[in-house]
């Protein structure tokens, strides 16, 4: 099942989706004029987040786990960015 989600990223952590437990791919999609920061399971930070440049369209690879895992983002910057997630699973 590919499940595609969308949310405004800006200074404070945001929830971007949540993967599910099990095999997952991970799509994360920067619409925006400022880099987005993400991390996984806990609330992401600019320090220590997976930078997703502006424009860009980065896939994170398989994920799989016994238990779901919430994604994060934030930015660095005041300008909001749209955030993209597309999660594949094998269900």
């Amino acid at each position: 099942m590919i499940s595609p989600g969308q949310v405004s990223v800006g200074t404070a952590p945001t929830v971007l989706g949540t993967v599910p437990p099990g095999p997952a791919s991970v799509v994360i999609t920067n619409g925006g004029t400022a880099t987005v920061f993400v991390g996984a399971g806990t609330t992401a930070s600019v320090l220590t987040g997976t930078p997703v440049p502006a424009g860009a369209v980065v896939p994170l690879g398989q994920f799989s786990s016994s238990s779901s895992t919430k994604l994060w983002g934030i930015t660095a910057g005041a300008t909001a960015v749209s955030t993209g997630l597309i999660i594949s699973t094998g269900s």
